[in-house]
């Protein structure tokens, strides 16, 4: 666990300050964050009166002290924008959002992009293990290493490579709701209205890491079969 999985764990809600006074927002129950997720994935295009909608559930009592200190709409938009961030993405991400009005912004590349490394495995494709110049005129390298180390043979380099969204986690809701009955917690009892959004994340990045729950067999087995696995 890194100090700022502590600091998060220590405090989960997300501070601003407006015209120098502090406002606090509280972390939102698991429920409220998952909800944000579901229709994230959809990629909704809203109008202003809607995402202003979306941002007071978000907010909470937050709102309320920001409308009531008379605080302008297009700020509270960014502040809700900025909690989305957080949520959505990570801690980071909703200081950049706050700082800049913007997340995601990649630097200038300044130096050259490094030359590829001719002897690696995979180089020649997924089945390449690696080994000596490649020979244009033969099709093939002087040597090889190990056939095991080919990127295809590789099982647990791919496992760490799989790409896993809140959209395969969503489309496999009933794995992951058995995942955590396994453990004696119940989905569709009213616990995710009671924890927070941390309590529920954390366990199912659990799941998401253990080769062996059905979540993840369900995702690996969906993504292989879809030719969406890495290559």
């Amino acid at each position: 666990m890194s100090l700022d999985d502590v600091d998060e764990y220590l405090d989960p809600g997300f501070r601003i300050t407006i015209g120098g006074r502090e406002y606090r927002v509280e972390a939102p129950s698991a429920d409220t964050a998952l909800r944000l997720h579901r229709k994230l994935v959809t990629k909704p295009s809203w109008s202003l009166p809607v995402e202003l909608d979306e941002i007071r559930k978000l907010l909470g009592s937050a709102w309320d002290e920001l409308v009531s200190a008379d605080v302008a709409e297009l700020k509270i938009l960014h502040v809700g924008r900025a909690v989305i961030a957080k949520h959505a993405l990570d801690a980071d991400a909703a200081i950049e959002y706050w700082t800049t009005g913007t997340v995601g912004a990649k630097p200038v590349e300044t130096e050259s992009p490094k030359p590829k490394d001719d002897s690696a495995p995979g180089r020649y494709g997924p089945f390449d293990p690696g080994g000596g110049p490649y020979r244009e005129e033969f099709g093939d390298r002087e040597w090889y290493n190990p056939p095991h180390m080919a990127p295809a043979f590789n099982k647990q380099a791919q496992a760490k490579k799989r790409n896993i969204t809140w959209a395969d986690l969503l489309e496999s809701w009933t794995d992951l709701e058995l995942d955590f009955q396994s453990v004696g917690i119940d989905l569709g009892s009213d616990i995710l209205t009671r924890r927070p959004w941390r309590w529920f994340e954390i366990r199912v990045a659990h799941f998401v890491r253990t080769p062996t729950s059905q979540l993840r067999q369900a995702i690996d087995q969906r993504k292989d079969h879809d030719g969406n696995g890495p290559h």
